[in-house]
């Protein structure tokens, strides 16, 4: 399918897919349509967020499971996906190795990016059995200021100006995983052969440690947020 006017922001979330090690998505025009129901929706009663009131103008059951599963953004579509990547968990909608099928598509009050199924889409098994980390070792990241979101994060009400936070998000729930200790730390020199430096500044979060309750499993993620934004450099 064409992707249309939506292409410049298709191809660059396909080659940070690419570069995060996660394969590529398949677009669909139908789960585009979709999108662009649910941002007529939200743009007709002016409104905000995933959910649809049947009651209002512009509903419809695909504009509402497009809103569900999908990254919302009233910034426009140019800072669309940056804003979702600086952000916490927002992230994981665009990042997924698991999803095939993606959505794409708004207007200009409204912009979705997220995942769907299409029933004429090819399946496939995409399971994997190793942590996903952002930022991927060697990525080149755009910029390192955490993006406020809702849910809120949990540690903006002692800080107010964090950096990006570094993820680990792990391939399988374990159970008896209550607590983790987790740090981060500055390299000296290159990623292979550089030496630990000092240690970094920051919050901890995952599930058993200040997640949101609305996403107590923190899509299986360890969270490490630093206190300040990072310098460029080489982290472990």
């Amino acid at each position: 399918d064409d992707v249309g006017s939506d292409a410049a922001v298709w191809d660059k979330w396909q080659e940070t897919r690419k570069d995060h090690g996660v394969p590529p998505g398949v677009f669909s025009k139908l789960l585009q349509e979709h999108c662009l129901k649910h941002a007529s929706y939200l743009k007709v009663n002016e409104a905000t967020g995933h959910e649809e009131d049947k009651s209002l103008p512009g509903y419809s059951d695909e504009g509402r499971r497009a809103g569900l599963s999908s990254c919302v953004t009233y910034s426009g579509k140019e800072n669309a996906m940056w804003g979702f990547l600086d952000s916490l968990y927002h992230r994981c909608q665009l990042i997924n190795p698991c999803d095939i099928g993606l959505r794409i598509g708004g207007n200009d009050y409204a912009y979705l990016m997220g995942y769907g199924n299409d029933p004429s889409m090819p399946t496939e098994n995409r399971k994997r059995d190793y942590p996903q980390l952002y930022p991927a070792p060697n990525a080149v990241m755009p910029r390192g200021e955490y993006q406020s979101e809702r849910p809120k994060h949990p540690m903006l009400d002692t800080h107010q100006n964090p950096g990006l936070p570094v993820t680990a998000r792990l391939a399988v729930h374990d159970p008896s995983l209550t607590d983790v200790d987790c740090h981060l730390y500055a390299v000296a020199g290159n990623a292979r052969e550089g030496t630990r430096g000092k240690e970094i500044a920051c919050h901890l979060s995952h599930k058993g440690k200040d997640a949101p309750e609305v996403i107590a499993n923190v899509f299986g993620m360890v969270a490490l947020t630093p206190l300040l934004v990072l310098k460029n450099g080489v982290y472990e």
